[in-house]
Formats: structure tokens, C-alpha cells, sequence
């Protein structure tokens, strides 16, 4: 395999290995997995946040600061992971809403580029290590990433039609390799504006 290859699917690992741990805890429920305990020692059950009547319990808030664990990031705040789960769900919203759901063929690739890592030292070191500490088999890692593919290649595509909506506003050309800062930051404050249009649907209920 060309040595460009191998660097792409261990990005591609890398990448998914934390989007799995973040989005997995949008869905999973108080009585799925160990049930880390919020800091601020709420309930499981307790609603800490809610967006067009979608509630997030505090045992959803404890399942991503422990995924950061997991990827061995040290979490922010519980205001800041909280709002980053909000957010996840508002930018989903809107990839569905331009009808960018992910195709079958799409996460098929998704699932066995994962599955193709994991035949390189440093991609099975990585995944390994994520499992050990997770508590789960690699079959359940596999499980857990076509779960979650269909919310991460949808915000991937939303990504990319906002910044090819922009390099055609703007006279230039779309691209994903060392993509110019101007396209980056352009295509962050286009997601900032689609989050802050639905502002007064997101209610949060976590003291400060």
C-alpha cells in the first residue's frame, strides 16, 4: 500500500474513533454502557438541555466527557460539552433538511476504511487501545461506527456544500487538501450562523 494511502485511512481512523465516542453520546441511554457520573451530580434521568423539545439527559453529558477520556483529550467544562452536543444536533438537522444523508454504498466504505486501519500497526494500536479502554470488542467497534455513520457523513457533507456554496460565491476553486484559510473560517462561521438561526429553539437548564 503507497505510503499516501496508509497516512489517509490513519487520518480516516483517527477522525472516526473520536466522532464515534462524540456522537455516541447523542443517542445512547442512561441504561446503555457504565453511566459515568456528571461532576455536578445530577440524576442520569435529569434533562440538562433541550433543542425543539429533543431532550439531553445529564447521563449523555457524562457519556461524551468520558469519550473525551477515551481519546485521551482532557474534557472542557460540562457548559461546553453541552453545548457542542446541541450543536451536533442542530448541524445534523440541517444536513438532512438539504437532503445529504448518507447512501448505504457511503457507509459501507465508511465502515470497512476502519476496518482496513486496523491491518496497519499504528491503526491497530489505536484501535486497540480505544477498545481496552471503552470495555468492547473490535466487532463492537465496528457495530458502533456503522451506527454512527450515517450523522458523521452527513455533517461531512454539509461541510463540503458550504464550501462549495462559498468558492462559488467567491470565484474559487473547492478543495479538502490544505484547504486556504480563508475557506476554513468560512465554512466555520457558515455552521456558527446555521446554530445561531436556531437559538431559540435550544434551551439548556445546567447551572453555570
Amino acid at each position: 500500500m503507497p505510503k499516501s494511502d496508509r497516512s489517509i485511512i490513519l487520518f480516516t481512523v483517527v477522525c472516526v474513533v473520536s466522532l464515534v465516542a462524540i456522537l455516541l453520546a447523542c443517542i445512547l441511554l442512561p441504561s446503555q454502557g457504565g453511566d459515568p457520573t456528571p461532576t455536578s451530580s445530577l440524576s442520569p434521568e435529569e434533562v440538562v438541555a433541550e433543542y425543539k423539545g429533543q431532550p439531553i439527559l445529564a447521563s449523555q453529558l457524562a457519556q461524551w466527557r468520558e469519550s473525551y477520556r477515551l481519546t485521551g483529550a482532557q474534557p472542557p467544562s460540562d457548559q461546553e460539552l453541552l453545548r457542542q452536543l446541541v450543536e451536533n444536533l442542530v448541524l445534523e438537522e440541517e444536513a438532512k433538511r438539504r437532503g445529504l444523508a448518507a447512501t448505504q454504498d457511503e457507509i459501507d466504505d465508511m465502515v470497512q476504511s476502519v476496518k482496513d486501519s486496523y491491518e496497519l500497526p499504528d491503526g491497530k494500536e489505536i484501535l486497540d487501545n480505544y477498545c481496552k479502554n471503552a470495555g468492547i470488542t473490535l466487532e463492537q467497534y465496528f457495530d458502533q461506527v456503522r451506527e454512527v455513520a450515517p450523522s458523521i457523513l452527513a455533517r461531512r457533507k454539509l461541510e463540503t456544500a458550504l464550501g462549495e456554496e462559498y468558492c462559488q460565491e467567491h470565484g474559487m476553486e473547492y478543495t479538502t487538501v490544505n484547504p486556504p484559510q480563508e475557506l476554513t473560517e468560512a465554512v466555520e462561521q457558515a455552521m456558527e450562523e446555521l446554530i445561531q438561526a436556531q437559538a431559540s429553539e435550544i434551551q439548556y437548564y445546567l447551572d453555570e
